[in-house]
């Protein structure tokens, strides 16, 4: 029953949420987001997540959780969903700090021959997985306002604006003469840019702008 695209996203967000919801019972939100963010990382993002949090799965119905994972899009792409939601899934079974460290290795990895190049793009819907779980879980305010915030009608694009422009693609070579590798002043001005755009994502502000 799940559409395929964004709309699927948001589906699938607001179902998890509710279900969070459900089960706070009116106390403290933050253990049923975590849930809900963990579920969502394995089905949208990468089964292995649950290896990772030590969480068994049932592999009877792998199959139709990938074909789930391969029709829901973030801002039209299948990569950005995965991205989004295994980052904020690292933040549940690790910490924030840790979530970055994969996703930056990933895309080094990805910058090497045979890879897909460096993505800014991907880094872009790894930070916003980042934020959004710790907007999601980070105190019981900030959880039960997170709830709040999707029941009213929160969608994919209040959690990762427009990603045009950005360099992706990026070999190795390159990344390091153009953009002066992870330390550079290209990747720097980049990386601003991101920042800034992430700082207009509604649905990754502090909790007391969200509850409003």
């Amino acid at each position: 029953d799940i559409p395929a695209g964004d709309d699927g996203f948001d589906v699938l967000l607001r179902a998890v949420f509710a279900f969070a919801e459900d089960n706070s019972h009116g106390t403290d939100a933050v253990f049923p987001n975590r849930a809900a963010i963990l579920a969502l990382s394995v089905i949208v993002g990468e089964e292995r997540v649950a290896e990772v949090a030590r969480r068994p799965i049932d592999l009877g119905r792998i199959d139709e959780i990938r074909g789930v994972r391969n029709r829901v899009t973030l801002r039209g792409r299948n990569d950005l969903a995965r991205h989004f939601w295994v980052s904020a899934g690292l933040v549940i079974v690790a910490d924030e700090g840790r979530a970055m460290t994969v996703g930056l290795g990933k895309e080094l990895m990805d910058s090497t021959p045979g890879g897909s190049g460096f993505s800014f793009v991907d880094m872009m819907a790894n930070r916003a997985g980042i934020m959004f779980a710790g907007a999601a879980t980070g105190n019981p305010t900030a959880a039960r306002g997170m709830q709040v915030r999707v029941s009213r009608g929160m969608v994919s694009d209040d959690l990762l604006p427009t990603v045009e422009g950005l360099p992706e693609g990026i070999p190795d070579a390159r990344f390091r003469s153009e953009f002066g590798g992870l330390r550079g002043e290209g990747t720097r001005r980049v990386n601003d840019e991101i920042t800034r755009r992430l700082a207009s994502a509604r649905g990754l502000r502090p909790p007391s702008d969200i509850l409003h």
